[in-house]
């Protein structure tokens, strides 16, 4: 990475550059493993269907687990595209799934005029990191 740097900076040289801004990391310090410093977090998945909706998004739930789990939360819609009941099923410990339950609430879907309620799912795929 050094000599990269490095021949990078000789051509800019060479094209009269005379100051650079690095904003590149270093290489940081070691320790990140298993249980290590930097170590944890956790990715979220969201993935949302209802018939004919659109799914625009919802909050991730904060989550800290050991093992990936996914966990389906089955939603009613409103006509103006805002989630008024969520319940979760899945292997998921009781209080991942009521985290997820509260993420859902959250989420927002396309509006259609004309329906009172839809009948959709969130499905949440958490894998720690």
């Amino acid at each position: 990475m050094e000599l990269l740097q490095d021949g990078v900076i000789a051509a800019l040289a060479a094209i009269g550059v005379t100051a650079l801004i690095w904003l590149g990391g270093g290489r940081g310090r070691g320790g990140g493993g298993p249980g290590g410093p930097g170590a944890g977090g956790t990715g979220v998945g969201i993935s949302g269907s209802a018939r004919g909706r659109t799914f625009l998004g919802c909050p991730k739930p904060d989550v800290a687990l050991r093992h990936k789990a996914v966990v389906k939360v089955n939603v009613v819609i409103d006509a103006s595209g805002k989630v008024v009941s969520a319940s979760a099923s899945g292997s998921a410990d009781a209080s991942i799934r009521r985290k997820c339950e509260q993420a859902a609430r959250g989420a927002r879907w396309t509006e259609k005029k004309g329906v009172s309620e839809t009948r959709g799912t969130i499905t949440f795929t958490i894998t720690p990191r």
